[in-house]
């Protein structure tokens, strides 16, 4: 199976430590896992010393170049909002910050494009932050969720269909006008 990692991070932050610690724990437990990973140009530069030992765990690096003044939030809800135009096929997608406990083989089974969980496993109405997602919504004219879920993007089974292009072209078209508008959202 592949999966895929977003990763932009700096000398000052934890996420390269995070994103490690998660490739290790997904090839303890999937040894037979395909380790790719998406990152920006930034990111890329640092990536030396004990921050490179990640390249040895990947099969693939695939560095997205950025505007020198694009920050780092931007470059990482860019990356994911657009990682189905660099990966080729169907693939697992995994934040940074998540430890895997067990096999992954069963995902590949369900059905559907894009397979994602409500977010806090909870409907909208009873999602901690519900009152930011509905203001934000507000400000963007935008409806809140779909099918009374938000849908957590940390971890995402992604086929490569038409639905899921869609789904990102979408999804990246959105983030870009929530960014304009000043909003942190993706």
């Amino acid at each position: 199976m592949k999966c895929l990692y977003v990763l932009t991070s700096t000398e000052q932050d934890l996420y390269y430590e995070e994103c490690y610690i998660s490739v290790v724990s997904l090839l303890r437990r999937n040894p037979e896992a395909e380790v790719y990973l998406l990152t920006d140009d930034r990111t890329a530069e640092n990536l030396k010393g004990f921050r490179g030992k990640i390249k040895e765990l990947v099969k693939e690096m695939m560095v997205v170049p950025f505007p020198e003044e694009m920050g780092m939030m931007q470059r990482s809800r860019m990356l994911k909002t657009t990682m189905r135009k660099h990966m080729m096929g169907d693939f697992l997608y995994i934040d940074c910050d998540t430890v895997i406990a067990d096999s992954l083989s069963d995902v590949e089974k369900c059905a559907g494009s894009i397979l994602a969980v409500p977010d806090k496993h909870a409907m909208i109405q009873e999602h901690y932050t519900y009152m930011n997602m509905y203001m934000n919504a507000k400000v963007m004219g935008y409806s809140m969720g779909h099918g009374n879920c938000h849908f957590n993007s940390g971890v995402m089974y992604i086929r490569d269909t038409e639905q899921a292009q869609d789904f990102f072209s979408l999804w990246n078209k959105l983030y870009l006008e929530t960014w304009k508008k000043g909003l942190a959202m993706d």
